[in-house]
């Protein structure tokens, strides 16, 4: 009986900690889509800067 709790307490904060890791890492993938969006606006902005400048 005392195993069995044990057990089930175990596996109750095994789940927990699988649920845990899952938002970590819904949350680094999302930090991880910001952080290239960005990149690729900086990218954007650097071509736009540099083709006005030939422009002139």
């Amino acid at each position: 009986m005392l195993e069995r709790t044990r057990n089930a307490l175990r596996d109750k904060d095994l789940h927990a900690k699988d649920v845990e890791i899952a938002e970590l890492k819904r949350r680094l993938r999302e930090q991880t889509d910001k952080s290239e969006s960005l990149e690729i606006d900086s990218e954007a902005e650097r071509v736009k800067a540099a083709t006005a400048e030939e422009a002139k």
